[in-house]
């Protein structure tokens, strides 16, 4: 009886693993509360760091980037320190809260000009590239995300084992979905995507970030109910015994 009571117990139904979108921002908003952009600028030619509405077919910089898009609003980059600035442009989403849930990850849409025929593009000695950057309850930032040039030069390339050296997939001008897993679990995420740009035709594009996390699965109320009479069974059946004995 107790045997058959247990095996009936491990085939009851639990409630399944499922996704939960924790966040998302395709910057339908201007900076500020949702997100920021740090030293955001544009000197109406070909430098800028910026929010902008996409496709921007009046801006013979932006106009590359026709696909992808979530909704009508982008960041794009391009030459960040051309007048004087860092060559980084970083894009912050802070205080988003994970806590109960595991297995975080991000997604984000991504491109960069690729295959420039003129000009080598990308350097690694410049250090142009991307970099999605995670920190979990104001700790320490971990990099989980990277794409860079091969080396010397050219188009920028998932960076698989954050060496500085692109190997993987390719960016292009399509803006393409790319999901990073986050190592540990936290109560309170905070999320940067950094944009190193140094020359023109470097430019690059980020939208529709998202931020995911599983729920773990627990019992369904008809298997609470089953363990419930299974558990009882099994005492009955020891009273039973002992009163026989």
């Amino acid at each position: 009886m107790k045997k058959i009571l247990l095996s009936a117990l491990l085939l009851c139904s639990f409630s399944p693993v499922h996704a939960v979108l924790l966040h998302t921002e395709s910057f339908e908003e201007a900076p500020g509360a949702a997100y920021t952009l740090n030293t955001a600028f544009d000197d109406g030619f070909f430098d800028y760091f910026d929010r902008y509405a996409v496709p921007d077919n009046g801006n013979v910089a932006r106009d590359d980037y026709q696909i992808g898009w979530d909704g009508s609003f982008g960041i794009q980059a391009q030459d960040i320190w051309g007048d004087g600035g860092p060559p980084t442009g970083s894009i912050g989403i802070n205080g988003i809260g994970v806590a109960g849930f595991t297995d975080l990850q991000v997604t984000v849409s991504l491109g960069a000009l690729d295959s420039e025929p003129v000009f080598s593009n990308f350097e690694i000695s410049q250090g142009d590239g991307i970099e999605i950057i995670v920190s979990l309850d104001g700790g320490a930032d971990t990099i989980i995300g990277k794409f860079s040039p091969p080396d010397p030069s050219g188009d920028l390339y998932l960076d698989s084992d954050f060496n500085g050296i692109g190997d993987g997939e390719r960016l292009t001008t399509v803006l393409t979905d790319f999901t990073f897993f986050i190592p540990s679990g936290g109560s309170i995420l905070d999320l940067r995507v950094e944009l190193t740009s140094t020359g023109s035709f470097e430019s690059l594009a980020v939208d529709n970030i998202r931020v995911e996390g599983l729920i773990a699965p627990v019992p369904e109320p008809t298997t609470l109910t089953l363990m419930g009479l299974g558990l009882a069974g099994i005492g009955y059946r020891r009273q039973r015994n002992k009163k026989a004995a």
